[in-house]
């Protein structure tokens, strides 16, 4: 397969509706086994070892810059669990002294499996996901460059999972005739994707409505911990760049023990706008009698749909001035937008 057969053949792997069925699932599983053994051998990354799937499981292993590194993927239908990374990270642990993991999950992690390597006892397994394969795909050498950055923010900042993509906000607003001013870029951190997915609506309309534009970016650490451990990754690779960072993280009914975590974890220069929702972010849904996650769920339950869908139907109905009013952490989440 040559580049552009591996990116035809990923989507229609990504194609949901052919994947309904179990045996259809562990058919996919075999070809994605091929498509990343090749999308590693074009890069000469010579990737060898069993690769026989376990339910959508494979392990191998490929050399980069003369090191070898193991590899385990996997395409389920649900984000990792932290026990998944435990398993491999026992595999790791057992081999060659300095050996280190790359997983690849189709599926995202959950947020406290990325926690958990930053707490373990060392840092030896580098974190894939489904947007940062995607990202690798569409470039060449895009798997060795992607590995590189993230080996990179390993060693710096001690992050397992450091985001390839981003949602960015920039030139919104070139037709609106109003001086924006001198504001910074501002880069906000987030837990996970639908956390995400919230910040980078709710940030595009309050510049929007108050005609200010700014180049924003927004990224997932795919963790409560790893937010701040991110920032400070991203503060490492600045190069002196002027930039404004928010972290924004549930507080889970504990809003001073959270900023001190947080806090305690940044680097010692920063000083970030800290914005923790109580106790989730879903409570910015709470004009609709939503204020946490669980409602969320009941809500799309009750409308037989998904939470994705519900979430982006609410987020078009979202009263900006009503919830400014109402809740501490969207008013302190508004003016820093605007660089209150």
């Amino acid at each position: 397969m040559n580049r552009e057969e591996i990116i035809e053949t990923y989507f229609k792997l990504s194609d949901e509706t052919q994947h309904s069925i179990g045996t259809e699932k562990r058919r996919r599983g075999k070809e994605f086994e091929l498509l990343l053994s090749n999308l590693l051998e074009i890069e000469g990354l010579e990737p060898k070892g069993s690769f026989r799937p376990i339910g959508e499981e494979m392990d191998g292993s490929f050399v980069f810059n003369q090191h070898t590194y193991l590899l385990e993927a996997k395409w389920e239908a649900k984000p990792l669990s932290a026990s998944s990374i435990y398993q491999f990270r026992g595999k790791v642990d057992g081999k060659l002294v300095g050996t280190i993991g790359v997983f690849i999950s189709m599926s995202g992690y959950s947020n406290e499996c990325v926690d958990a390597l930053i707490y373990g006892k060392s840092l030896n397994i580098i974190l894939f996901d489904k947007n940062d394969f995607e990202k690798c795909l569409h470039r060449v050498n895009g798997f060795s460059i992607g590995l590189m950055e993230k080996l990179r923010a390993a060693a710096q900042s001690g992050v397992p999972f450091f985001p390839l993509t981003s949602i960015v906000i920039a030139d919104e607003f070139k037709n609106i005739e109003i001086d924006p001013g001198s504001l910074s870029k501002l880069v906000i951190v987030t837990g996970g994707q639908g956390d995400q997915q919230i910040i980078s609506f709710l940030a595009r309309k309050i510049l929007e409505l108050n005609k200010i534009e700014r180049e924003v970016i927004i990224r997932t650490a795919g963790g409560k911990l790893a937010i701040a451990a991110l920032v400070n990754a991203f503060d490492d690779f600045s190069d002196g760049e002027i930039q404004d960072f928010m972290l924004v993280a549930d507080s889970d009914g504990e809003i001073e023990d959270t900023q001190r975590v947080l806090t305690t974890m940044l680097n010692e220069n920063l000083e970030p706008t800290i914005v923790l929702p109580d106790p989730e972010i879903e409570v910015w849904f709470q004009e609709f009698k939503i204020y946490d996650r669980n409602d969320m769920i009941g809500y799309a339950k009750h409308h037989r749909t998904s939470v994705g869908v519900i979430r982006e139907y609410l987020l078009n109905r979202v009263n900006i001035d009503y919830l400014r009013n109402r809740d501490a952490s969207f008013k302190k989440f508004y003016k820093a937008i605007l660089g209150l």
